[in-house]
């Protein structure tokens, strides 16, 4: 599993960080409607294979895109320089 965040001062954290967590309106945010428990589920990503130990995953917001790879114990790999982006916003400053 993974938890990717985008750079905002407007998150409400749930538990998942020892950052602060604002129990009370996380809960005022959250509805509590009954629904099919089909329904809501996340979409799950399967990958683009890139290469024999990469796949990609795009989902549709650019900042949230990774490449997972997998490699044996001994293994080693070669990220292409055009698969490596450097963040252009003020914050990476």
């Amino acid at each position: 599993m993974a938890e990717v965040m985008a750079t905002s001062d407007n998150v409400v954290r749930a538990g998942l960080t020892p950052k602060l967590r604002d129990t009370d309106i996380l809960c005022d945010m959250l509805t509590y409607n009954q629904h099919h428990w089909r329904q809501g589920l996340p979409t799950l990503l399967k990958g683009d294979p890139r290469d024999a130990c990469s796949k990609h995953y795009a989902p549709p917001f650019d900042e949230f895109e990774m490449d997972i790879i997998h490699l044996s114990a001994n293994g080693s790999y070669t990220i292409p320089a055009a698969a490596v982006r450097i963040p252009t916003d003020p914050v990476w400053s």
